[in-house]
């Protein structure tokens, strides 16, 4: 036999008779089914231990999530053996529920003595289990820092902390902190107004120690951060994403139960903060500390305040982010909600709003310069592996769902049926200006040209040929151009399967 499965032998009866314990020892204070049902109904208690890995004690990182798995199967196994009781107990006496609750505390201990007798023999157990960056979708062409762009202490402190974990990195900082020079400054304080008292003191550097998580209202942080810092200052900052936060919970617990750990980590530390009934009641419990933000959200706030990314990298479990400010906070207000309105470039280059259903990650429409300089195109004129895109998102897009509700636009005059996509100013930055003039001579459309040739384009050279042709036979003849492309695109679509990424 093993040693892991002499381990879970030895745990899994251990629990048998602690059940067993607590159940005959109950019979002389409560009434109870005869032995034999005591008995099977240890089997049962243990079985489920055993399929849910409850006791799979080796297999929890965290104190925390070892004693909330024991509480949540324990409370979900208790409500099980009540329907199973009632046909034999018609009348449960309240004092029945004391029984699951010594059973949960004596697993508890049990937990705690194999941690003390067991699986510190284990040798992982001492060793942190890094996630790699590949984690987080998108940070394999993130951007680089360059030493000679940056000034010096910005290098200094990048290849001080390159290769250290994030309390190691704490640890540099707080013993090389009066080697940076007299412009450079640390903020531990998560308070935005903490930062007025820098505008006099010429900073150059902000090294922002706390976690960009742990500041409540961060969008203020870092706007006063642009408004101290001149053109061509740094800020420096770290937190823990999302999605290395959901890897740790994944690989530090059970299978199953780590689901559930992920599922219930997302409600309280993802939703909940952004609902608007729910998010005092989280803030009152957490003072806006710990809250969790994906990559693409920070990285779009460091954008919409003003600053050019410079250098983004996870490195042993924790992300690390440097900008640059290049100009003021950009003044909007970002699309955080389901239905989102999108600033597009239409008739006579006036900027309508156009509606679709979110399919990417809070403030990703302040990263478009961003990922076209690390992805370009893609076939059909959208941004290739562009990772600011959801999960659910990416069904939306396949199926055409996230543009239903462009027929708002539609239905109120800034779109037609048929014509040219909707762009952003920075994509429509990107065209020649020959195309520019003619796009912005009609209204945009809900179905693009390319769908009626059959041929998606690749290039954005391509798409433009493709529009050109469009537009030149539109400007010539509106209305049948509209119909046969129309026609041309449902007979692509629905019978050769045409679609775009």
């Amino acid at each position: 036999m093993s040693s892991t499965l002499r381990r879970c032998f030895v745990l899994a009866f251990s629990d048998f008779l602690i059940v067993l314990l607590v159940l005959f020892t109950a019979r002389w204070f409560i009434t109870l089914p005869r032995w034999y049902y005591l008995l099977t109904g240890g089997v049962i208690w243990v079985v489920i231990s055993v399929f849910t890995y409850k006791l799979r004690f080796a297999r929890y990182k965290q104190i925390r999530y070892a004693i909330f798995s024991i509480i949540i199967i324990d409370i979900l196994s208790s409500i099980f053996f009540y329907f199973l009781l009632r046909p034999l107990l018609p009348e449960l006496h309240y004092t029945l529920i004391s029984i699951p609750v010594v059973i949960m505390c004596l697993e508890i201990c049990l937990y705690f003595f194999a941690r003390k007798i067991i699986i510190k023999k284990i040798p992982y157990y001492y060793e942190n289990n890094y996630l790699d960056a590949s984690v987080e979708k998108g940070s394999e062409d993130a951007t680089k820092y360059v030493p000679e762009e940056g000034p010096e202490d910005l290098t200094y402190l990048i290849d001080g902390i390159r290769d250290l974990s994030f309390d190691e990195a704490l640890c540099w900082l707080n013993t090389h902190n009066n080697k940076f020079s007299e412009h450079t400054f640390f903020l531990s304080d998560s308070d935005p107004k903490s930062l007025y008292t820098l505008s006099t003191l010429s900073p150059k550097l902000l090294i922002v120690y706390i976690s960009f998580s742990s500041i409540r209202h961060l969008n203020t942080y870092l706007a006063n951060a642009n408004m101290v810092l001149p053109n061509g200052g740094y800020i420096a900052g770290h937190c823990t994403t999302s999605g290395l936060k959901r890897a740790k919970i994944m690989d530090g617990n059970p299978p199953g139960l780590n689901y559930i750990f992920v599922i219930i980590d997302y409600l309280w530390h993802r939703l909940i903060p952004k609902l608007p009934f729910t998010d005092k009641i989280y803030f009152f419990f957490t003072k806006g500390r710990n809250r969790e933000f994906t990559r693409v959200e920070i990285l779009g706030r460091l954008c919409m305040a003003g600053f050019e990314i410079r250098d983004d990298d996870i490195r042993k479990g924790e992300f690390y982010i440097c900008a640059k400010k290049v100009s003021p906070p950009i003044a909007t207000k970002p699309n955080t909600g389901l239905l989102i309105r999108l600033p597009r470039v239409g008739k006579g280059g006036k900027m309508i709003g156009v509606y679709k259903f979110r399919t990417m990650h809070s403030y990703s429409e302040f990263l478009q310069a961003y990922v076209y300089q690390h992805n370009n195109l893609q076939a059909g004129g959208k941004m290739a592996d562009d990772f600011r895109i959801t999960t659910i998102g990416r069904f939306l897009r396949k199926t055409w769902l996230d543009e239903l509700p462009m027929l708002i636009n539609l239905i109120g005059g800034s779109m037609k049926l048929v014509g040219v996509r909707p762009l952003s100013s920075h994509y429509y930055s990107l065209y020649s200006p020959e195309m520019q003039e003619m796009r912005i001579r009609t209204k945009p459309g809900l179905i693009p040209p390319f769908y009626a040739e059959g041929t998606i384009p690749v290039t954005i050279e391509d798409v433009q040929l493709n529009e050109k042709r469009y537009l030149e036979q539109y400007f010539a003849h509106p209305f049948a151009t509209d119909w046969k492309y129309f026609w041309g695109a449902m007979k692509n679509i629905l019978l050769k399967g045409a679609k775009s990424k």
